[in-house]
């Protein structure tokens, strides 16, 4: 009884003067239900559809099940971000989507994933720029 008479006592003081300090009492009296486990504020991870796999020197993709998806004809691949994945053609990089298609055309000398759209990219001679996900 006493708290609560505490607690009122304090909401009606501090309700003049700060909207934060009466929710944080309103807190206090009535607390919010604990977060469920499904309520994160974190993206889960991008599962992995396409896996690298190397045949003869050269490079493509498969399934989880190992299905070849995208027959390995790269001289160099990466992971796919985003639904696009770096792979390197006579010595220059560019971007496949999932079904292999060359969609932004061999031309930079060094590459990253693609990260909330945007990828650094880099040509011999200029500095590391980004690239916007097609």
């Amino acid at each position: 009884m006493k708290r609560s008479l505490f607690l009122l006592i304090s909401l009606a003081v501090l309700s003049i003067t700060s909207c934060s300090a009466v929710k944080e009492i309103q807190e206090l009296i009535d607390p919010p239900p604990p977060p469920t486990p499904t309520a994160s504020p974190v993206k889960q991870k991008e599962q992995r559809k396409l896996f690298p796999i190397e045949q003869n020197g050269k490079y493509g993709y498969i399934n989880k099940t190992g299905k070849i998806l995208i027959r390995p004809r790269f001289d160099r691949v990466k992971d796919f971000s985003e639904g696009l994945a770096a792979v390197k053609i006579d010595e220059k990089w560019g971007y496949i989507n999932e079904k292999g298609e060359i969609v932004i055309k061999p031309e930079f000398d060094s590459v990253l994933r693609f990260s909330q759209g945007l990828a650094p990219v880099k040509k011999l001679s200029e500095r590391w720029s980004y690239i916007p996900c097609l």
